[in-house]
């Protein structure tokens, strides 16, 4: 196996062939895969329990899953996210995990705004 260049570090910026945090990217094209789906849940510990990333390294710690939260805008018109880094664990997160080796699909983990099951449509 041979390692691979997946960025280099030029005129004091760090240029990444891949996002550090994948599909996160906050942009108007959106990527078409059947095997990839958007999952929406809520804070309900023990099943879904939510954690903010790690402040050193921005990421998840081993045992969680990347997941969004939608933030409160009031001016969209800038390249900012609409969502914040957060990291979910518990019960039906690792049940999510293991369905998604197992049936092999991958997913974007989302948290709902309202904090509500769902509603009416």
């Amino acid at each position: 196996r041979q390692a691979e260049t997946v960025g280099k570090w030029e005129n004091g910026l760090m240029m990444l062939k891949y996002p550090i945090w994948p599909r996160y990217e906050f942009s108007s094209s959106t990527i078409k895969d059947e095997r990839h789906l958007s999952i929406v849940t809520l804070e309900e510990r023990p099943f879904v329990i939510v954690e903010n990333v790690d402040a050193l390294t921005g990421t998840c710690m081993r045992s969680t899953v990347a997941c969004r939260q939608e933030i409160n805008m009031t001016d969209t018109s800038g390249d900012k996210s609409p969502y914040v880094k957060r990291c979910c664990k518990g019960f039906c997160i690792d049940i999510l995990r293991k369905l998604s080796t197992t049936v092999r699909f991958t997913y974007d983990l989302y948290l709902v705004v309202n904090g509500k099951h769902g509603k009416k449509i």
